[in-house]
């Protein structure tokens, strides 16, 4: 089946309304979608269902289903890693990470505040956990997620960030572009396992006309075929849809 170029309208049957979709309504949702394996992936949200962070950690790979579903990807639900995934004759694995809200985020949000009230820019960003850079905290959880795979098909990492000022998009590139310089210069070849990275941003971007962008890295072991690289870099829209 080839590609097409979802609209909205996609995605709106979708859509998390006012409440939050009960964890029945969400296997409905993956079914209806075609999402393959459904009831195992339900089975891990109810597991979960009384600890929210880690259920929240859950619901994006059923989101990430959903999204690939809608541009037309064959998604099957798994475990370690998360999905498998088929389009053009070829298919690939994906694992799932959700950066969330961090304390950094609030200390931003309401630097933002005060700032806004003065008619004033905020610098907000930076430097968070384990006094890490964004792009570093996405480089552990790259190297960590390629280190522990051992499937014999390419693979990606897809990132959901609740934390809009600093998992951004521009921290996703630049996580790639220091794999690429260390792979090409000889260190850390876990990296060669490891095909792109599709992010999910938390916000709307109106110039760009996105909040969902695919990374590429460049030395891989295990190519994607041209058509599956077009496919991935052709998501541009993405909604939580749980």
């Amino acid at each position: 089946m080839e590609s097409r170029e979802p609209t909205i309208r996609d995605f709106l049957p979708f859509c998390r309304g006012e409440r939050e979709l009960t964890i029945e309504e969400i296997g409905t949702l993956l079914k209806k979608l075609g999402v393959h394996n459904v009831d195992f992936y339900i089975g891990k949200l109810q597991d979960n269902s009384g600890n929210r962070p880690v259920y929240e950690d859950f619901l994006v790979e059923g989101e990430a289903a959903a999204t690939l579903a809608v541009y037309d990807f064959i998604v099957s639900m798994a475990d370690r890693p998360d999905l498998k995934i088929e389009f053009a004759g070829t298919s690939f694995c994906a694992d799932a990470k959700h950066f969330r809200w961090k304390d950094k985020d609030q200390v931003d949000e309401d630097k933002m505040w005060e700032e806004s009230k003065k008619e004033r820019l905020a610098k907000i960003g930076g430097v968070v956990e384990g006094r890490k850079q964004p792009w570093e905290q996405i480089l552990e959880v790259a190297y960590r997620k390629a280190e522990q795979y051992s499937g014999s098909e390419p693979f990606i990492i897809i990132i959901r960030s609740s934390s809009p000022h600093n998992i951004r998009a521009k921290q996703v590139e630049i996580a790639r572009n220091e794999i690429d310089k260390r792979v090409s210069s000889g260190w850390d070849q876990v990296f060669r396992k490891l095909n792109g990275f599709l992010f999910f941003d938390r916000d709307f971007c109106q110039s760009l006309n996105r909040d969902a962008y695919f990374y590429p890295t460049r030395i891989i072991n295990m190519s994607l075929n041209s058509r599956t690289l077009e496919a991935l870099n052709s998501i541009r829209l993405y909604r939580r849809i749980f």
